[in-house]
């Protein structure tokens, strides 16, 4: 079947089962597409302010979603 997208040799089972979910129901691609673009290009690592800005919950008013 699919390939692996884990790089390292001693994964988890669990491990191995969530990335397997993720290619199976296409959001390997999305994921990575998503966090290429908030990654630092140099270091490929992403910024903590930036995942919390992702973490906090929408904001609702007047019962509409409003996405910043």
């Amino acid at each position: 079947m699919g390939a692996s997208s884990s790089k390292e040799q001693n994964v988890s089972s669990e491990q191995r089962e969530v990335e397997s979910l993720a290619a199976s129901t296409g959001s390997t691609s999305l994921l990575q597409n998503a966090f290429s673009k908030l990654a630092d290009p140099q270091t490929n690592a992403i910024p903590l302010q930036s995942l919390q800005v992702l973490a906090k919950p929408p904001k609702v008013n007047h019962g509409f979603l409003i996405i910043l």
